[in-house]
């Protein structure tokens, strides 16, 4: 069963190199508040003044199997109604399924051939830790907002 997770995570996980560079860092979004919206929700929840603003793009490493791997995260959309993939050369792109922000926490989900993977980014300024979990398997992550 190891084996054929590995893929999948590899994918979740392998498209940082296609991620376009950039020389500015965006401004950090500070300050507290919940809010949860689904990719397939209708409605017009906005986020808690302060929250983390989960739209933008976000470059991640972690390691799967003792190799490191990269890999994107992009988020668009407006509150109640966002939308996004995780992009990766090993599978075709991710859709993203759900977006969670909790204050300085950023969840989402995505659907991949093996089942839903879920990810977490705690962030501090425009940088965050946190971890991914895939039907049993999982690991850290760390990574940048990349705008």
């Amino acid at each position: 069963m190891r084996i054929l997770l590995a893929p999948a995570a590899l994918l979740f996980a392998a498209a940082c190199s296609a991620a376009p560079a950039t020389t500015e860092s965006p401004a950090p979004m500070t300050g507290t508040g919940t809010t949860t919206v689904t990719a397939t929700s209708t409605g017009t929840a906005m986020p808690a003044a302060g929250a983390l603003n989960p739209m933008g793009a976000y470059s991640f490493t972690t390691s799967i199997g003792g190799d490191n791997v990269a890999g994107t995260v992009e988020i668009e959309g407006a509150p109640g109604a966002y939308t996004g993939r995780i992009v990766t050369s090993v599978l075709p792109p991710l859709p993203i399924r759900s977006v969670t922000v909790n204050g300085q926490q950023l969840m989402l989900t995505a659907d991949t051939p093996n089942g839903q993977v879920a990810m977490t980014f705690n962030f501090s300024g425009n940088d965050f830790t946190g971890n991914w979990t895939l039907a049993g398997d999982g690991g850290q992550v760390t990574g940048r907002r990349t705008r």
